[in-house]
Formats: structure tokens, C-alpha cells, sequence
């Protein structure tokens, strides 16, 4: 299990805040030329209503970290309305226009092409990971891993490819991906 380095990290401006790109695979793809298998980010919402941006082929994880938000998804004319409390995750179709109603950060996962995700909160205990990639993102600082631990600071993102079963003592977001075969 390996912290990501945040000094690697790209932050951007989109129009309802700043987003910190912490990793995207393959590794020399690029958001803006959406040639990204998957992208694993965080966001801040700053304006109190804000629209997502959209993107058509891309499946969405999104989960509030700290305050309640409110998303209304819409596509061909239907909508539909939800309240999502911090920790709750919503999964969505990246080419539906999204409004958001409230600030705070969040945490999301974008795949396409055929990968596979699953965002969970996860409240400590034992987790079996049979993925690509396992990602943890510390709540709140906690240890993690296999037969050895890894202290993960609150806010740090930890990646492993390691198949198997792990233990997490804290509360995280927990990502795993897998890749198209």
C-alpha cells in the first residue's frame, strides 16, 4: 500500500470551484482530452448553485465529504431530484446536466471504456479487494493494509493493486476500479 504524493496532485478551476485531480489511469491520459480510462478526484463546491460539467460516456461516483447537497440529474427532458448527506454516494450518468444546490467538497470517481467501479464509505473492519486498483481515502487519520499497516492521514489517498484482504481501523471512502479485460 503507497500514499499518493499530493504534491503531485493537478488542481484546476472549474466553474463551481477548484478540483484536485489525485490520479488518472492510464497515466499519461488527460481529462481535458477525456482519454482516461478512469479519474479519481476531489472537488470543492464554492456558489451555491452550481452546474456540473458534463461529460457523455462517463459513469460518475460522487460522495459530499462534509455538507449535504442537493443534485437534480436531467436527460432527454426527465429529471430526477436528490438530497445526498455527506458519505452518501450517488452514481450517475456524466452526460445527464447536473445542478447542484449547496457547497462543500466532495470526492468522485469517473470511469469509461469499459472499466468498472464502486465507491463505499467505509467505517472500518475488514474488506475483501479483488479489483484493479484499491484506493482509500482517509476521513480521519486510520491505518490500513494487509499484513502490514500504513498509517493514511486525514485527507491522504492511499493505492494498492494487491488482491486479498484488508483491514482498515477509521472511517474512509473506499474506491476500487477494474479494468476492462
Amino acid at each position: 500500500m503507497e500514499i499518493l504524493d499530493s504534491k503531485k496532485f493537478k488542481t484546476s478551476l472549474w466553474s463551481g470551484g477548484k478540483t484536485v485531480e489525485m490520479f488518472i489511469f492510464p497515466s499519461d491520459a488527460s481529462y481535458q482530452k477525456g482519454d482516461f480510462l478512469f479519474r479519481l478526484s476531489s472537488a470543492t463546491i464554492e456558489d451555491e448553485n452550481t452546474v456540473f460539467t458534463v461529460l457523455p460516456n462517463v459513469k460518475r461516483f460522487l460522495t459530499p465529504i462534509d455538507n449535504t447537497l442537493v443534485l437534480t440529474h436531467t436527460k432527454d427532458g426527465q429529471s430526477r431530484k436528490l438530497t445526498l448527506d455527506p458519505l452518501k454516494v450517488d452514481v450517475f450518468d456524466g452526460g445527464e446536466e447536473t445542478l447542484c444546490i449547496g457547497k462543500g467538497q466532495d470526492v468522485n470517481l469517473m470511469i469509461k471504456n469499459g472499466s468498472q467501479g464502486k465507491m463505499i464509505t467505509f467505517s472500518g473492519g475488514k474488506v475483501i479487494f479483488s479489483g484493479d486498483f484499491l484506493f482509500i481515502y482517509a476521513l480521519e487519520d486510520i491505518t490500513a493494509g494487509k499484513s502490514e499497516e500504513t498509517l493514511i492521514k486525514k485527507g491522504e489517498v492511499a493505492i494498492s493493486n494487491e488482491k486479498g484482504k484488508y483491514s482498515i481501523s477509521g472511517d474512509s471512502v473506499l474506491i476500487c476500479v477494474e479494468l476492462p479485460k
